[in-house]
């Protein structure tokens, strides 16, 4: 080790010693919070069509509870990610639902499973995005 990589090596093993607090680990990480614009209307009324809502990346799937409105990947229609609602539990995987009775009578398929969950969204949405 050269004389710059061992002042590098020691600084941050200061910085980290200084810094009062724990390393986030994937465990600890709190959710990246964002905003996704949401086309359609299965969602209506809860969330007006072409709105942006508020997005937990990185939420924990096991911390997901019924009620909770998600996004996840519909490789079953090839639609791209779909914004519904978790209405029931099955095993280790959920079944979402749109809150339009119009436009959703039926649970959807595929069911939001780990492998196929991409985000929860928070309930907060806006018809605007303002940077």
């Amino acid at each position: 080790m050269n004389r710059r990589d061992a002042i590098l090596a020691a600084g941050a093993t200061l910085l980290l010693a200084g810094c009062g607090r724990d390393i986030p680990t994937s465990k600890k990480r709190p959710p990246f919070i964002t905003w996704t614009r949401v086309t359609g209307v299965s969602m209506k009324p809860t969330f007006p069509e072409e709105c942006f809502v508020e997005t937990q990346v990185g939420y924990p799937y096991e911390d997901l509870k019924e009620g909770d409105t998600v996004i996840f990947w519909d490789y079953f229609r090839g639609s791209g990610m779909t914004h519904h609602r978790l209405v029931a539990k099955q095993g280790g995987n959920w079944i979402a639902q749109g809150d339009n009775p119009v436009t959703n009578a039926v649970a959807d398929r595929p069911w939001v499973t780990p492998d196929n969950y991409v985000a929860r969204t928070t309930g907060k949405y806006s018809v605007f995005l303002i940077i």
